[in-house]
Formats: C-alpha cells, structure tokens, sequence
C-alpha cells in the first residue's frame, strides 16, 4: 500500500467519524427544535380529530362580532 493509499483510508476514516458526529448533531437540533412546536401539533391532531365543536364556536363568534354596531 502506497502513502497516498494510506493517507485516503486515514481521511476517509475521519470523513466517515466527522459525518456521525454531524448525524448526531443534527439529531439533537431536532429534537430542541421540535419541542416548542409539539403544543401545535396536539391541537393541530385533535382540532382534525374533533372539528365540529371548533366550527360551530367559530360561527358563533362571527355571528356575534358580526352582529356589534
């Protein structure tokens, strides 16, 4: 094996930790992300799951704020 061989397996050695450690990285931005946003996703999923309760209120406050002078 030639010292330009060795020097290729040594860098793709590195490459290949370097992109772990990127994967696990981008895991944990994530996850941080994803926290504040879950809240949204719950009502998003039970708003969809239970839509007519959020549109007759809906009417209704249109009705009534439609109805102000």
């Amino acid at each position: 094996m030639t010292a330009v061989e060795v020097r290729r397996e040594e860098i793709l050695a590195v490459a290949e930790q370097h992109e772990l450690e990127l994967q696990e990285a981008l895991n944990d931005v994530r996850l941080v992300v994803k926290r504040p946003f879950e809240v949204g996703e719950h009502l998003k999923t039970y708003v969809g799951a239970h839509p007519l309760p959020w549109l007759a209120t809906a009417l209704l406050l249109g009705v009534w704020f439609g109805s102000r002078d």
